[in-house]
């Protein structure tokens, strides 16, 4: 079997650590994540929206995970590096501009792994 080529987000060694070349159990770990993601991201909205600093943090404590399971170690970091912003005591209002940036990139990594997984199960069915 050929090898699948990632979106250039994902880092294929770290994917390849986790998985090996089992692509159909990378494909559902994707499908997994896409969903779950849906539902953290509107707790993360919600805790931000009604200035719940500990609620913030917890969320993205919560999802910062899932980006180590799809590869992408710098949003994992970039996750990491918000959630310990959030235990610093700063109100939830000083931290909306680096929340809007975070989302934008989760966003852009989110779009990321729609691609490949849509990608994953036309490479799993030829």
């Amino acid at each position: 079997m050929e090898s699948f080529i990632f979106n250039q987000l994902i880092d294929p060694a770290t994917i390849t650590d986790l998985y090996e070349n089992d692509y159909a159990y990378i494909e559902k770990i994707f499908q997994t994540a896409l969903i779950n993601l849906e539902g953290d991201l509107e707790t993360v909205r919600f805790c931000h929206s009604s200035g719940d600093r500990e609620g913030l943090r917890k969320a993205i404590h919560k999802l910062k995970p899932t980006f180590g399971f799809l590869g992408m170690t710098v949003l994992e970091q970039q996750c990491s590096d918000f959630e310990k912003n959030c235990g610093t005591g700063l109100p939830v209002k000083e931290l909306s501009q680096e929340l809007v940036v975070l989302l934008q990139q989760i966003d852009t990594g989110k779009k990321a792994v729609e691609e490949d997984h849509r990608k994953l199960i036309i490479f799993n069915n030829t």
